[in-house]
């Protein structure tokens, strides 16, 4: 057999070569690599002022009214306020615009609009004076609040730096009639137990509360089998035999600072109360069937799942929501 003669000299050409290949290879992709870090962050490593300006807020004609002057924009999400605005002079409409959305002080909105920087002082704060007296009133307002750990890119732990901020807004928001009691459904209480959902807590109990409006309902009875827990959005309580009685503040239900109210006006007025659980046929045997909340203060109840509820001891349920309301016109007179 003739042998093949060996190349070394070709071989080690190639060898050298694919070496020169790869370390030429390496060498850009770090450089490339170090030209990535050197112009690219984490969205985990910006502070809160650049962040900031990475955001944009969307704004829709139909969630919101728009007043322009000089090019300039003011967008109001409140129709009150929007009506009050719109019945101002066309004058002051654009001396607010200026003054609120470019925070132009008085003397630059009076070189604009050929007036004197006292001229558009008086005018402005004439202006906010008559806003705020024709928007004040004594009617009932809702005040809502609520706070974040902060403004940030998505992500699950918090983000450094971060600082709370702050949304509140208030609006005209009457009460419920006390001498229209309210039908209710009863849910089995399923919150918190949809891990297979990726959503926010309060969907359980805006699916209910649907689910009540369909029945031509006014609340919900939430229960985990047989013991009542709360309503969709509201406290729940019975009258039995001149006792108030309500569940206990566990984590079952949400603390619910007017039945919290409620346990101290029964002290003052002499109404016994038991805090413990009751059952959905103890709700159904009830004299009385109290709903409490925030914006109802106490509603009565006169229908549960289509059949007739409470209605036994109408005295003592009004005695209790006379009292709330004049300790609420004391406490909010002050």
């Amino acid at each position: 057999m003739e042998a093949i003669p060996r190349n070394d000299g070709e071989q080690y050409r190639f060898d050298a070569f694919c070496k020169a290949v790869l370390r030429n290879e390496a060498r850009n992709y770090h450089r490339n690599k170090k030209r990535l870090l050197d112009r690219e962050k984490s969205f985990s490593v910006l502070s809160m002022e650049e962040l900031g300006q990475l955001t944009s807020v969307d704004h829709y004609p139909c969630e919101e009214f728009v007043f322009s002057t000089y090019g300039c924009d003011l967008h109001i999400d409140n129709e009150l306020v929007a009506n009050a605005f719109a019945a101002l002079p066309k004058q002051e409409q654009s001396i607010l615009i200026l003054f609120c959305v470019l925070e132009l002080g008085d003397g630059k909105i009076g070189d604009l609009m050929g007036m004197s920087r006292s001229a558009v002082q008086r005018h402005r704060t004439k202006t906010l004076n008559e806003l705020v007296s024709q928007l004040d009133s004594d009617a009932p307002h809702m005040l809502y609040w609520q706070s974040t750990r902060a403004v940030a890119h998505r992500m699950h732990a918090f983000p450094k730096g971060g600082k709370a901020s702050l949304m509140a807004f208030s609006e005209p928001c009457g009460l419920d009639r006390q001498d229209h009691p309210y039908k209710l459904i009863s849910v089995e209480d399923t919150r918190f137990l949809h891990c297979n959902i990726k959503t926010l807590n309060l969907i359980p109990n805006c699916m209910a509360m649907q689910q009540a409006v369909e029945a031509g309902c006014d609340e919900v009875v939430f229960h985990r089998g047989d013991r009542v827990t709360e309503g969709a959005h509201s406290g729940l309580a019975i009258l039995k035999d001149g006792v108030f009685c309500t569940p206990p503040a566990d984590n079952l239900i949400l603390p619910s600072i007017t039945r919290k109210h409620f346990l101290t006006l029964c002290d003052k007025l002499g109404v016994p109360t038991r805090i413990a659980p009751f059952t959905v046929d103890e709700l159904k045997n009830a004299d009385e069937v109290m709903i409490l909340s925030t914006g109802t203060h106490c509603v009565g109840a006169c229908e549960l799942d289509g059949k007739p509820l409470g209605g036994k001891d109408p005295a003592l349920l009004d005695k209790l929501q006379k009292a709330y309301q004049q300790w609420f016109n004391e406490e909010t007179a002050k």
